[in-house]
């Protein structure tokens, strides 16, 4: 449904300029009534690994994951995720308390392969508390719902692609880690490869997809009277880690939307005005901007 009422189908063959910016460029379109998926097909159990390791032994453990997944198989993906474990009556009560590396990672295949290649990240080494398993898809989905109850915390997420993740890089968000003001926070470095890589730049409106890795610095703490000191923490980290950055971020993870390029900086320039032009043609008024907006421009 767009702005001026019309209720219009967007495929590959119809209206094909919005189909392009759906794929990536937010609601600022028009409010969608329904959609048509291609599905993947996956198996009834999938492996989850989920060995987690002491903290201080993060500058040794992220350069293994990180050669590790240079060769990994296009059918596993994840993450080296920093966390405090919590007090909580399902995990060893001597991880309580404890700041880890987590190697969360899910092989979409058979179950009995997929543990057979991700033996090696857990094997780094002894790990403080291994959450490793076999378990439904759904139930993989459902693993850090737990963590986030709605209403309950004050959160500011920002996200920097990164160019390279070498020792250098890692050692300085190991120390930054090292400061975080709250032990709620979490901090994730993605790795992308594989099928996400292999999209073309221009099929979608996500664009450029050969960064290597993305950094997320998700603050969370329990009070108001704490929001300058987490707050502050991001974004002085986010800054001094641009050096290392691609100079985009994704928008799942903007902080609070501040920053009068922000948008633009996420797309990209090229990718920006391109999507500029179809806001202008199905929104010219710019009715749906309670996002991250895209301006309309001719």
């Amino acid at each position: 449904m767009t702005a001026d009422g019309r209720l219009i189908h967007v495929d590959a063959t119809q209206n094909t300029d919005l189909f392009w910016a759906l794929r990536g460029g937010g609601g600022n379109f028009g409010v969608v009534t329904s959609f048509e998926f291609k599905l993947h097909p996956i198996e009834p159990e999938l492996m989850f690994c989920g060995p987690a390791y002491p903290e201080e032994r993060a500058n040794e453990i992220i350069p293994l994951w990180r050669d590790f997944m240079q060769t990994a198989p296009d059918r596993l993906n994840g993450l080296a995720e920093f966390s405090t474990i919590p007090e909580d009556p399902s995990v060893p009560e001597h991880a309580w308390g404890r700041r880890v590396v987590a190697l969360a990672h899910v092989y979409d295949g058979p179950a009995d392969e997929g543990e057979r290649v991700v033996a090696p990240l857990r094997s780094f080494g002894e790990p403080l508390v291994d959450f490793s398993g076999r378990m439904p898809y759904r139930t993989i989905q459902s693993l850090y719902d737990g963590l986030f109850p709605k209403g309950r915390d004050r959160c500011y997420w920002k996200s920097t692609y990164l160019s390279r993740l070498d020792d250098e890089v890692i050692g300085e968000i190991t120390a930054r880690m090292a400061k975080r003001p709250s032990e709620m926070t979490f901090a994730s470095i993605w790795k992308f490869g594989g099928f996400v890589q292999r999209v073309a730049a221009d099929a979608t409106a996500f664009g450029d997809r050969s960064m290597p890795f993305m950094l997320s610095l998700d603050a969370i703490w329990p009070g108001a009277d704490d929001d300058d000191a987490n707050i502050g923490w991001v974004r002085s980290f986010w800054q001094d880690m641009q050096r290392y950055s691609t100079g985009r971020l994704y928008l799942n993870f903007p902080g609070h939307g501040e920053g009068a390029n922000l948008v633009r900086d996420a797309f990209g320039a090229e990718v920006y005005a391109r999507l500029a032009k179809i806001k202008h043609r199905y929104d010219p008024d710019n009715l749906f901007r309670l996002n991250q907006n895209i301006l309309p421009m001719l």
